[in-house]
C-alpha cells in the first residue's frame, strides 16, 4: 500500500522514493520527462520540485555525445550519489535512453544513512533495489518511504567484508590494479576528482567492478580523508557514480568511471603521482 509522509517518519530520518519518467502529466504539471511517482504527499510538491531542480544534473547526463555511435538501448545503467552541504543526500538509478524510454529512480534523504556502506546494502537487498522491469504506479505517495538501511559490513555473512576487500584489490581496468593507483591520487590532492575511463562493454552496473572499486577506496580511505563527524566531508567528497559522461573536473561526482577518450594508456585520466606511464592527461593536476 502507499505510504505517505507523518511527522514520525520524518523525526526517525525515513527516505523517500522519486521516479522519473516520462508522463502526461509529470506530478509538476508538465508533460515530458519528470517525476511521475514519489513517495512524498501532494502538500509537499515544493520539496519534490526542490529535488527535481537538484538532480538535473544526474537526470540530463548527455550519453549521446560521450557514447557516440552507441544505441541508446545499450546505454549502461548507471548508480550515481551526491551529498549536498545542507545535509540532504540523493542516491539515483539511472537507465538512461530515448527520452520517452530512460527513465531514474531517486532515493533522497539525510546523508548520515546514505554512505557508501548503506548504498552497497540498498543496492544488494532485491527487497529495496530498483528494477526497470517493475515501474511504481504513477501518483503521490505512490510509492513507499524507506527506513535507513544498516551498513553492509553489519548485516554481511561471515568473511564476506575480507572476500569483498579482496576483490576491491583485485579490480582491474585495462590489465592495470585501479586502487593502488587511486589511493595515491586521492592522498596526494584529496580536494580534486578523481577520474577512472572505463570501456562501455564493462561498464554494467551488475558486474560489481565499480562499486568493489568503491567499497575499496572507502574502506582504505574513509578514516583517513574523513573528519569525524563531518556531514558532508571537508575536503573530501563520497560523491560518485558508476559511468558518468560528464568528464569536466569541476562538474560532477567527486568519484566517477567515464567512457574512454582512446584506446591507449591507462585507465586514469590523470597520471598516478610519481608515474611517468603514458597516461591520458585530460586535465592538469597543477
Amino acid at each position: 500500500m502507499p505510504e505517505s509522509t507523518t511527522a514520525s517518519e520524518a523525526d526517525s530520518g525515513a527516505y523517500h522514493q522519486i521516479h522519473f519518467a516520462w508522463a502526461e502529466p509529470t506530478l509538476l504539471g508538465r508533460v515530458g520527462p519528470g517525476p511521475s511517482a514519489t513517495s512524498l504527499p501532494e502538500q509537499d510538491q515544493p520539496v519534490l520540485r526542490s529535488w527535481r531542480d537538484r538532480l538535473i544534473p544526474a537526470l540530463t547526463a548527455d550519453y549521446r555525445s560521450a557514447l557516440p555511435g552507441t544505441d541508446s538501448a545499450a546505454y549502461p545503467e548507471t548508480l550515481w550519489a551526491h551529498h549536498y552541504p545542507d545535509g540532504q543526500s540523493a542516491l539515483v538509478y539511472r537507465w538512461p535512453g530515448d527520452v520517452r524510454d530512460a527513465h531514474a529512480w531517486a532515493i533522497v534523504g539525510p546523508t548520515r544513512g546514505l554512505d557508501l556502506p548503506r548504498v552497497l546494502a540498498l543496492h544488494e537487498n532485491p527487497n529495496t533495489r530498483p528494477a526497470a522491469s517493475r515501474p511504481p504506479k504513477p501518483g503521490w505517495a505512490a510509492m513507499r518511504t524507506l527506513p535507513a538501511p544498516a551498513p553492509w559490513e553489519r548485516t554481511a555473512a561471515p568473511g564476506a567484508l575480507r572476500t569483498r576487500d579482496r576483490r576491491a584489490a583485485e579490480t582491474r581496468i585495462e590489465g592495470e590494479p585501479v586502487l593502488v593507483g587511486a589511493v595515491a591520487h586521492a592522498l596526494a590532492h584529496p580536494d580534486r576528482p578523481l577520474r577512472l575511463t572505463l570501456d562501455p562493454d564493462h561498464a554494467d552496473l551488475w558486474q560489481a567492478t565499480q562499486l568493489r572499486f568503491l567499497w575499496g577506496m572507502h574502506r582504505v580511505l574513509h578514516d583517513v580523508l574523513t573528519p569525524r563527524a563531518a556531514v558532508p566531508a571537508a575536503g573530501w567528497s563520497w560523491s560518485f557514480s558508476t559511468y558518468e559522461p560528464v568528464t569536466d573536473p569541476e562538474e560532477g561526482p567527486h568519484l566517477a568511471f567515464v567512457p574512454p577518450s582512446s584506446a591507449a594508456g591507462s585507465p586514469f585520466l590523470s597520471p598516478v603521482p610519481g608515474s611517468t606511464s603514458g597516461s591520458r592527461r585530460v586535465w592538469s593536476p597543477s
